[in-house]
């Protein structure tokens, strides 16, 4: 049973993308369209944040907790992506909350 779970988690997160970076919205290996909206998310969450008075490290951490969140949660539903997208994608959100 163990080894089907594990297959099956495989297969949410690591389905092979044809290209690296796909510039509209798919799935691309590293990076796709959908990465610019973890961007703009993480700006959204940084404001929100700059609104609440909440310094710049917590902030960073809210960010990356809820991005990972989301990234686990889209897996959980059966949204197959790879798994260097799903980083990319945190990454993205963290960016953005930065700027």
């Amino acid at each position: 049973m163990k080894a089907k779970e594990t297959l099956l988690a495989r297969l949410r997160f690591e389905r092979e993308a044809r290209r690296a970076f796909l510039p509209r919205f798919g799935h691309g290996r590293y990076a796709d369209a959908w990465t610019l909206l973890h961007v703009f998310s993480g700006v959204t969450l940084g404001l929100g944040c700059l609104l609440l008075h909440i310094r710049p490290y917590p902030a960073l951490f809210i960010v990356l907790v809820l991005a990972f969140a989301y990234e686990a949660m889209e897996a959980f539903i059966g949204i197959a992506e790879d798994i260097e997208n799903s980083l990319t994608d945190v990454a993205a959100a963290a960016c953005g909350a930065i700027l």
